[in-house]
């Protein structure tokens, strides 16, 4: 992921890791303003490094650059806040009930969007530094049908696929919807209009 300023650039590892990398060119891009991460004077000058006990998926920075979010395999959303030079970052890990996401969104400075193999969306929001939390599952749950719809030929051709596709006719076996507006991994998600665009 870009920082803001386009100099930074985090990425996401099968290593454990999420790091931060000074990305300006000399010569090419203009000299860096400091930022919370640090004075990236070298090209790909290490610049923040965070552990995470599994594969990390998703990487974001915030509107503003000063916090980064990642996910990991292990079903965890992390953000890092750094702090004063030489002082650790400020590190909120949260363990999700669910499976993990694949994809973050920062909607503005305090609210993240995370989505992934839950096949719903996440929010998530900070009251202060370091203060992360969930909030809930923004996904909305679809309108159920109340009893069988079609004719009686079109109801008994379904048995009969049923029984063909999933070797039952049994209903409760063979249940293919899930409870939530999407019914497959979400792997991505961006940002329809931006505020002031």
């Amino acid at each position: 992921a870009w920082h803001p300023n386009n100099t930074l650039l985090a990425t996401a590892s099968t290593d454990y890791k999420a790091r931060v990398f000074s990305a300006a060119i000399k010569g090419v891009d203009k000299k860096p303003e400091l930022t919370a991460w640090g004075d990236a004077k070298v090209f790909g000058e290490l610049l923040g490094e965070f552990d995470c006990n599994s594969w990390v998926h998703a990487i974001a920075f915030s509107p503003s650059g000063n916090t980064l979010c990642f996910s990991g395999h292990d079903s965890t959303m992390s953000f890092v806040e750094p702090t004063s030079a030489g002082q650790p970052a400020n590190i909120t890990t949260l363990r999700l009930a669910g499976l993990p996401l694949t994809d973050a969104l920062f909607v503005d400075e305090n609210k993240v969007i995370g989505v992934g193999h839950d096949c719903m969306p996440l929010l998530f929001s900070s009251s202060g530094p370091g203060a992360w939390t969930f909030v809930k599952s923004i996904d909305e749950k679809p309108k159920s049908s109340s009893g069988p719809t079609g004719s009686a030929q079109s109801q008994s051709r379904a048995m009969f696929q049923n029984l063909v596709d999933k070797g039952t006719t049994d209903s409760a076996s063979i249940q293919t919807t899930l409870d939530t507006k999407h019914q497959n991994t979400i792997t991505c998600i961006q940002p329809y209009k931006r505020s002031g665009a």
